[in-house]
């Protein structure tokens, strides 16, 4: 137990903003301890930017902890199976420097039609041009009449 105290250690919560925890997993897999010669090389700041740069794929999802972590398996698998470069959007921003994406994967969920951040993201993918797939996660019920 004494040992383990001494380590190291790095807060990550589920519930922070996505910027949060992804600038604390580049904190985690740049330090030299987690796997030298591996991981050890420092990450550019840009790291979230540059990804979407360079993917052919993009992920929409809600900006809720459970939709995230759905939209980022769909993203592994995604990228497994068709490797491809698939990434996981974050900000507009990411939509227009993916300037090679060809579709965006949009992960239907219970409550994303109610969503700004997903609307921006839409209408920006729309804007640019790129192809919509949707998927549904399960708990996804297309809208009343009233609603529309």
């Amino acid at each position: 137990y004494k040992y383990v105290r001494k380590l190291k250690s790095f807060a990550l919560c589920r519930s922070w903003p996505l910027e949060e925890q992804e600038e604390k997993v580049l904190q985690i897999i740049s330090e030299p301890s987690c796997s030298p010669g591996l991981f050890g090389q420092k990450l550019p700041s840009s790291a979230s930017s540059s990804g979407a740069r360079i993917s052919r794929i993009l992920v929409c999802a809600l900006q809720v902890p459970e939709a995230v972590s759905t939209g980022l398996i769909l993203q592994q698998m995604v990228q497994l199976y068709l490797r491809r470069s698939t990434y996981s959007l974050r900000s507009v921003e990411d939509v227009y420097a993916a300037t090679k994406a060809s579709c965006v994967l949009v992960l239907l969920s219970k409550g994303i039609l109610n969503d700004a951040f997903f609307a921006r993201c839409l209408l920006a993918c729309r804007q640019s041009a790129i192809e919509f797939v949707p998927v549904n996660d399960g708990s996804f019920q297309f809208p009343l009449p009233e609603f529309i």
